[in-house]
């Protein structure tokens, strides 16, 4: 019965004039602790792959797995964003001809994209497969490109899920179920196989492991709306909306996404060695684990934005800008000061040549920091205003941020890049902060 509660009702319906919403805190609490168990899963499960596939398998396993994932995000056009904007808005408002008009679209595009892939597929498999024209390793990623589809559908049921109020079986399937799922079937074939795990069982498990997964959410999906259905005839599309707003959100948030790839790619272009890039990529992996409040945070809030932001419902709007920097930057600051006295062994865990990127830990923890708070007039402009400007100044911003980035790169290397991403997170948190407060009458830090 838990999976199915109701969290978001509670959090629109609190009439209290409080300026945090404490009921919202809990709900990002419980949220937090489910997507930090799907952490530690994932965590022993590299863990398990490490230990029983060669260095080289493993190294096709990761470039597999995120050539599907990156693949995935990009042929979903945003539509996975676009459905917790808009699904909740029709929720909320009762109106099931748009409500059941979006999700007959957003699944009739993943079937294009099944239908795309496929023939892609096929092409592949017979002109340039057959003739063994590519490397053993691009022939590998090539022949499992229908695992594309499959894995857009999981994502895609999983923000819907969270569109409709389902969040809890939303995060308990994407960060949890899916992480245990692959564990276990990893396990079950490894004895099998008498310890002989071999990359393509690793590849079976992840698939299996997002077919069953998928299959849950489809159930949790067919429950949430089996009382709500309307007849075909009645649905209502807006397919132009739909989409064009959802390429906007990708846009928007694939320039963030980037950020890492990019500043590396900047490290190498100022002639910086190898081992300063891999020192920069422990070093961003480690401070990487602040955004774990933001997930938490991003899942139970997004849903909430749209629905008050149509009724203009300011209080609302402002308890959810308060609560999301309450339930972010506590936590985050402790960790930092966990990276403060322990940084250097954290580091060492990956071996000795890494301690020396510590300062470089704590300058881009402190952008990571930053970003934590910039992420909520963030989701606010995704989710309630105008996302073509918010595009256009989120290009601008980049290009500007990145160019100085490249000095500082040059300059100072290691903690160049990590400056770089303080000067990038506080500049949007500036960009982003005024927009709230010129478009939405939003101010961040208010207690009013």
């Amino acid at each position: 019965m838990f999976l199915k509660l109701r969290m978001h009702k509670a959090i629109l319906s609190q009439t209290s004039d409080d300026s945090v919403n404490f009921s919202l805190v809990k709900a990002i609490s419980v949220d937090f602790s489910i997507v930090l168990l799907g952490y530690i899963l994932q965590f022993l499960l590299n863990s398990f792959l490490t230990h029983h596939l060669s260095v080289s398998d493993y190294g096709l396993y990761s470039t597999l797995i995120a050539a599907i994932m990156t693949a995935s995000f990009i042929a979903l056009c945003g539509s996975d964003e676009a459905s917790v904007r808009f699904l909740p808005q029709y929720l909320k408002q009762k109106q099931m001809s748009k409500l059941f008009g979006a999700i007959v679209y957003y699944l009739a595009f993943i079937a294009a994209i099944a239908i795309i892939i496929s023939l892609m597929v096929g092409f592949v498999d017979y002109y340039l497969l057959q003739v063994e024209v590519l490397p053993s390793e691009n022939q590998l990623i090539l022949r499992y490109l229908w695992i594309i589809p499959a894995y857009a559908l999981f994502e895609l049921l999983t923000t819907v899920l969270r569109g409709l109020q389902r969040v809890y079986m939303s995060v308990v399937t994407y960060y949890f179920l899916f992480p245990l799922f692959t564990l276990v079937i990893l396990v079950l074939s490894n004895y099998k196989s008498h310890h002989l795990l071999s990359l393509e069982n690793a590849i079976e498990a992840f698939v299996f492991a997002c077919s069953i997964v998928i299959i849950i959410q489809a159930v949790a999906l067919f429950k949430s709306l089996q009382h709500k259905l309307v007849p075909i005839a009645a649905l209502a599309f807006e397919v132009k909306n739909w989409f064009t707003v959802g390429v906007q959100l990708l846009l928007t948030i694939t320039l963030f996404f980037m950020q890492q790839s990019i500043l590396s790619l900047l490290l190498k272009l100022t002639h910086h060695n190898s081992q300063t890039i891999a020192c920069y990529n422990v070093v961003y992996l480690v401070a990487s684990s602040l955004w774990l409040f933001s997930t938490a945070n991003g899942s139970i809030i997004g849903p909430s934005i749209a629905p008050a932001a149509k009724s203009n419902d300011m209080k609302t709007l402002q308890r959810l800008a308060n609560t999301g920097l309450l339930v972010t930057i506590v936590p985050g600051l402790l960790l930092y000061f966990v990276f403060v006295l322990w940084g250097k062994p954290i580091l060492g865990h990956f071996g000795e040549a890494y301690r020396s990127g510590y300062h470089a830990l704590l300058v881009l923890s402190l952008g990571n920091l930053i970003g934590l708070v910039m992420c909520t007039p963030m989701w606010l402009l995704e989710y309630a205003a105008n996302t073509a400007l918010l595009v256009k100044i989120t290009l601008l911003g980049f290009t500007v941020v990145l160019c100085i980035s490249a000095v500082l790169c040059y300059f100072w290397g290691l903690i160049g890049a990590a400056a770089a991403t303080v000067l990038l997170e506080i500049s949007f948190l500036i960009i982003f902060s005024y927009l709230l407060k010129t478009r939405m009458g939003i101010k961040l830090f208010s207690l009013r």
